[in-house]
C-alpha cells in the first residue's frame, strides 16, 4: 500500500472516531460532574440532597471551608476551598432555623448574627456617603484593607472611592430611576452610621466580585406600592482593588459587580426567600443591561450551550454556577416580549407566592407571560429554537452572532435509530439530522417519541432551516407519544430534534427515527456497504447501502473548509477506488 494511503487512512480514522466521541452521550454526561465535584459548595450540597449528609454536617463543612479548612471532613479538604458569595450567605440564612444550636454557635463564632446574617465589616473607619450610599473603608498605611489613597482632585477622598460613588449613582439611576425596580428597604441604621445603603470596600478572598448580604427580614417593603411578606434590608462588599482581577479593566470590574450585586439587594426587597437560580439570572442579566458594552456575562454562556438538557434551574449540586448562565432565558423574553419591564414584573409577581414554602418562581414566570399573552410553555420552545439558531427572526437575539453554539447531543447519521434518555426538567435536549440529498427515494425521516410518564410536559419539537427561514413544528402528544414525519428532508440545510421538558420534574423517554425509502443493495453481503456525506465538522461511516445503476455511490461534502469530493465504487468485499479532491487530486488505490 502507498505511504500516501496509510498516512490518508489514518486521518480518515481520526476524523471518523473523532465523531463517534463527540456524538456519544456519555461523553456529555461526564463534563457535569467535574462541574459538580471541584468545589466544596458543590459536592457537600450535592452529598446533602442525596441524603449522604445531614443539614448540620453540610452547614459546618461549609463553615470550616470558609473560616477554618482544617476542620473539614477529610474527603473534602482535597475539594476548592468556599468563598463568600451572595448565594452561599443568602442560603445560610435560609436553613438557619433548621439548624441545631451547635452548629449555630459555630457560625455565631465565625461573624454571623442571631439570626443566622453575616455580620458587616467593623474595622474600615472611613466613611464617604454619595446621595444613596455610605462607603466605608480604610486608607490606613500597612493596612491591606486600604485601598489606593491616590486623591488626584484633591478633595479628600481617594480616587477609587470617587469612582465608586459615580458608578454605583448610575447604577442605582438605571435599575431603580430607568428600568423601574423598587428601591431595597432600609436598614434603618442597623448596618453604617444612617438609612442609607451601606458599601464595605475591603480585601476579600480570592476569585470574589464582591457580594450582598442579608441584614434582616423586614416583610414590607416601605419604598414599593405593594405589600411585601418577606422583603430584607442588605449591604454590599466589594473589593478594595479590582486592578488585577480579571481580564477587564479595573472600572469595568467594578461596573458590573455594582450593577449585579446591586440587583440583589433590589430583588432582597421583593421576596429574600425567592429561589437562587432566578436571583442570580436576573442580576447577571443586568449587568448587560447596565452596561451593554462589556460583555462579562458571556463567561457563563460556553458551558451553558454546552449542556442545554440540564435543568434552566439547576441547583449548586446539580451543575455548578449554571444559575449564572441561566440569565439567556431571560434575555430572551425581554427581547421577544416586553423589554425590561417582563423581567421586573416577574419579580412583582413573585411577592403573590410564598417562596419560603416552596419554589413558585415558575409559577411567577408563566403568570407574567401569560399578561403579555404567551406562556412559559411556548417560551421555553422558542427559546431553545433561539439557541440553535440565535440570528435568525423570529428565532434570535441582539447579540446572537457572539454567542456559543448549542452542542447537539447527538448527531443521527444512521437509518435507523433508537436513543434512550432521561427528560430532565427544564432542559432540552437536541438532536441533529442529516438531510438526504444523495437519493430522491430515501427522502423520508419518520419520528417517534415515547414518554414514560405521560403526565410530565414533554414536547417534540422539529426545527428545520432553508436559507434564512426557520419552520417549526410541535406536533400534539396522543397519550404517551408523540409522532411526526418529514417529507422531502431534502429540501432543509438543517434539521433538528428537540425534546424540550417545561414541567418541573423529569421522565425517561425513547426517542425512535427511521429514514425511510428503498435503497439498492450493492451486495448480499452487506459487510462492507458503506456510504459517506458530510455533517457539520466531521466524517462520519454509514451503513446506508446506497448506489446508482452502475452500483456506483458519489455525493460532495465540506471538512473544515476543505472541499472533498467521493467516488466510492463498492464490490462485495473490496473498495476499489477513493478520490479524494483536496488542494490537487490525491488517488488511493486498494
Amino acid at each position: 500500500m502507498p505511504m500516501k494511503l496509510e498516512i490518508l487512512n489514518y486521518l480518515l480514522l481520526i476524523y471518523l472516531l473523532s465523531a463517534e466521541i463527540i456524538s456519544h452521550p456519555n461523553y456529555l454526561q461526564d463534563f457535569p460532574q467535574s462541574q459538580i465535584t471541584n468545589n466544596v459548595i458543590s459536592q457537600v450540597s450535592k452529598d446533602y440532597e442525596s441524603g449522604v449528609i445531614g443539614i448540620d454536617e453540610w452547614a459546618r463543612n461549609i463553615a470550616y471551608s470558609l473560616f477554618e479548612t482544617s476542620k473539614m471532613k477529610n474527603e473534602y479538604k482535597s475539594l476548592s476551598s468556599a468563598i463568600l458569595s451572595t448565594s452561599l450567605l443568602k442560603e445560610i440564612a435560609i436553613k438557619w432555623e433548621d439548624l441545631n444550636e451547635d452548629t449555630k454557635n459555630i457560625f455565631q463564632n465565625y461573624g454571623f448574627n442571631e439570626r443566622g446574617n453575616f455580620k458587616s465589616p467593623a474595622f474600615l473607619h472611613a466613611i464617604t456617603e454619595s446621595e444613596h450610599f455610605q462607603f466605608h473603608y480604610s486608607v490606613a498605611a500597612g493596612d491591606t484593607n486600604a485601598v489606593n489613597p491616590i486623591d488626584n482632585n484633591v478633595n479628600g477622598i481617594p480616587d477609587y472611592i470617587d469612582n465608586m460613588m459615580t458608578i454605583f449613582e448610575f447604577v442605582y439611576q438605571t435599575e431603580i430611576g430607568i428600568i423601574g425596580f423598587n428601591e431595597p428597604p432600609s436598614d434603618s441604621g442597623r448596618v453604617g452610621t444612617n438609612a442609607k445603603f451601606d458599601i464595605y470596600v475591603f480585601k476579600l478572598q480570592t476569585g470574589t466580585y464582591g457580594y450582598c448580604a442579608g441584614d434582616s427580614i423586614v416583610g414590607d417593603n416601605p419604598n414599593s406600592p405593594e405589600i411585601e411578606k418577606h422583603a430584607a434590608s442588605s449591604y454590599m462588599a466589594m473589593r478594595n482593588d479590582y486592578s488585577m482581577f480579571n481580564n477587564l479593566p479595573e472600572l469595568d470590574n467594578i461596573r458590573v459587580t455594582a450593577a449585579h450585586e446591586f440587583n440583589h439587594a433590589i430583588t432582597n426587597g421583593y421576596d429574600y426567600y425567592e429561589k437562587t437560580w432566578l436571583s442570580e439570572a436576573t442580576a447577571t442579566w443586568i449587568e448587560d443591561e447596565v452596561y451593554d458594552y462589556i460583555n462579562q456575562n458571556y463567561i457563563y454562556l460556553p458551558n451553558w450551550f454546552a449542556f442545554p438538557h440540564y435543568p434552566l434551574d439547576a441547583t449548586e449540586a446539580e451543575f455548578k454556577n449554571r444559575w449564572y448562565g441561566s440569565f439567556i432565558f431571560l434575555k430572551y423574553i425581554s427581547e421577544h416580549l416586553d423589554g425590561w419591564s417582563t423581567i421586573r414584573k416577574i419579580w412583582e409577581k413573585s411577592i403573590d407566592y410564598d417562596s419560603q414554602k416552596a419554589d413558585r418562581s415558575f409559577d411567577a414566570i408563566n403568570d407574567v407571560l401569560v399578561e403579555e399573552g404567551s406562556n412559559f410553555k411556548d417560551e421555553f420552545i422558542n427559546f431553545s429554537i433561539s439557541n440553535l439558531y440565535k440570528t435568525f427572526p423570529p428565532y434570535d437575539y441582539e447579540e446572537g452572532s457572539d454567542y456559543p453554539n448549542i452542542r447537539a447531543n447527538r448527531t443521527i447519521f444512521t437509518t435507523t435509530k433508537n436513543i434512550r434518555e432521561r427528560s430532565l426538567r427544564h432542559g432540552t435536549y437536541y438532536y441533529k439530522l442529516q438531510p438526504v440529498a444523495f437519493s430522491s427515494s430515501f427522502n423520508e425521516i419518520e419520528i417517534d417519541l415515547t414518554i414514560d410518564k405521560p403526565e410530565v410536559n414533554v414536547n417534540l419539537v422539529i426545527a428545520t432551516k432553508s436559507g434564512n427561514t426557520i419552520e417549526k413544528f410541535v406536533p400534539a402528544k396522543q397519550g404517551n407519544k408523540i409522532s411526526f414525519s418529514i417529507n422531502e428532508s431534502a429540501k432543509n440545510d438543517s434539521i433538528f430534534i428537540l425534546v424540550v421538558n417545561t414541567d418541573t420534574t423529569e421522565t425517561e423517554f425513547t426517542l425512535d427515527i427511521n429514514y425511510k425509502g428503498e435503497l439498492v443493495k450493492l451486495s448480499d453481503s452487506g459487510e462492507f456497504n458503506y456510504g459517506q456525506f458530510k455533517d457539520g465538522y466531521y466524517l462520519y461511516r454509514t451503513r446506508k447501502e446506497v448506489s446508482d445503476n452502475e452500483g456506483n455511490f458519489k455525493t460532495e461534502f465540506t471538512l473544515q473548509r476543505l472541499d472533498i469530493s467521493v467516488g466510492i465504487s463498492l464490490t462485495k468485499n473490496t473498495i476499489i477506488v477513493c478520490q479524494f479532491t483536496w488542494q490537487g487530486i490525491l488517488e488511493i488505490f486498494s
